[in-house]
């Protein structure tokens, strides 16, 4: 069965699952079809796909992140692999922009490599972030379901390259992910890298 398949069974029985701390990822890098087990890495955090993808032309592939705090806004934003250097355990620094009152995370052009079309089963505008920019003084953002899952559905835009997804917390001075030297100052997390077609 598959991620959609899962949560649509779970919107009709509603789920009660328990949340990690959300301190920490996981981020692996070999390219595989499935989670990578079906153990919860750090801080409670999984990745559904865990491991790097692939994404044929104008095709999609859902992308899953739970242990989330259910009470907490959340965005995420595809960035282009040139601007972040990964960790390997769900941290990184990225290249910064300045968005008119903060340094953060400049994502480049992802949007011609992968968009966001669906969060959580409900279509939106294709974008590289999801939710578009808003108030940060009254930040929606996306908060999980199902005691702490997201669920985004990627599409290969039709530009050959590699993006990775951070997931975010809503909050500080802007809605993208504010950043000093290249770190964040606000929760994030990097899912595993996913290739364009």
């Amino acid at each position: 069965m598959n991620l959609k398949h899962t949560l649509t069974a779970l919107f009709a029985v509603p789920l009660l699952a328990g949340c990690g701390d959300k301190n920490a990822a996981t981020d692996s890098g070999s390219t595989d079809d499935s989670r990578a087990d079906d153990s919860a890495g750090p801080g409670g955090i999984v990745f559904t796909p865990g491991t790097a993808q692939s994404i044929p032309k104008y095709e999609s592939l859902e992308l899953g992140i739970d242990g989330l705090d259910p009470a907490t806004a959340y965005r995420v934003t595809l960035v282009l692999a040139e601007n972040v250097t990964t960790n390997g355990d769900g941290t990184g620094t990225f290249v910064s922009k300045f968005d008119g009152t903060s340094d953060v995370v400049d994502p480049g052009s992802s949007e011609y490599v992968v968009v966001i079309d669906q969060v959580n089963l409900e279509a939106i505008t294709p974008a590289n972030t999801a939710p578009a920019q808003e108030d940060p003084n009254d930040p929606s953002g996306i908060f999980p379901r199902f005691g702490g899952l997201i669920v985004v559905n990627l599409t290969s835009a039709g530009s050959a390259g590699t993006v990775y997804p951070v997931f975010h917390v809503n909050g500080g001075n802007s809605t993208y992910l504010e950043i000093t030297d290249g770190v964040p100052t606000e929760f994030y997390v990097i899912g595993p890298a996913i290739t364009g077609e």
